[in-house]
């Protein structure tokens, strides 16, 4: 399950990054159908070993939440309030886009990983990713290559990378450049070398955002 996983994550990336993304229908993509398919197997296995326990039930719990308040708040606007622009299919592929698909997105993540090296394994091939898309930023910024990772309207040039936006960007590489320095500390030879270099390319282009 964690190369199914990491698999996963590189092909979630590399359609992000060259800007492709095949489409099933209306509101689903080939993304989502691999991200169902792989909860539909977890869930299987699960009903195989009968070894489900339910863990962190407070994130499920407030995903909950958060639907039946959105489906209560669609029901409200389509009769009673009966805005006459209101479009009920889009209100859907939001609700189904926003709580739905990150909710299947945790389930996937936190209960396809048994074991600490499973874990650690999915944790690597992240760092890995993140480091190849800051690359690539990178190479983009400087005019190397032209994947469109720099927003053409504005002014200072600034690196919006995958995420689209600056400021996000800039949180999104913060937020692994603890793990890289882990990956650092925890290295040794050529593979210390690897983390070392992915991480000043992380942090070069976090000034760049």
């Amino acid at each position: 399950m964690a190369i199914l996983l990491s698999l996963f994550m590189i092909y979630m990336i590399g359609t992000q990054t060259l800007g492709v993304d095949v489409g099933l229908g209306p509101g689903l993509s080939l993304k989502n159908g691999i991200l169902y398919l792989l909860a539909a197997l977890i869930m299987a296995r699960f009903a195989v070993k009968q070894d489900f326990r339910l863990q962190l039930g407070g994130i499920f719990a407030s995903f909950l939440f958060l639907m039946f308040y959105a489906l209560v708040s669609v029901a409200v606007i389509i009769f009673v309030v009966q805005y006459p622009a209101y479009k009920l299919l889009n209100a859907l592929m939001q609700f189904k886009q926003l709580l739905f698909d990150f909710l299947a997105f945790f389930f996937v993540y936190f209960y396809g990983l048994k074991t600490r090296k499973e874990a650690l394994a999915v944790l690597n091939a992240m760092l890995l990713i993140v480091v190849f898309v800051n690359v690539v930023s990178a190479l983009d910024g400087v005019g190397v290559i032209n994947l469109a990772t720099i927003n053409p309207g504005e002014t200072d040039d600034r690196v919006q990378g995958i995420i689209g936006e600056h400021n996000q960007y800039g949180a999104y590489i913060a937020l692994f450049i603890p793990p890289l320095l882990a990956a650092v500390a925890a290295s040794r030879g050529m593979t210390r070398a690897f983390w070392i270099a992915g991480s000043l390319a992380s942090f070069a282009v976090l000034l760049m955002t």
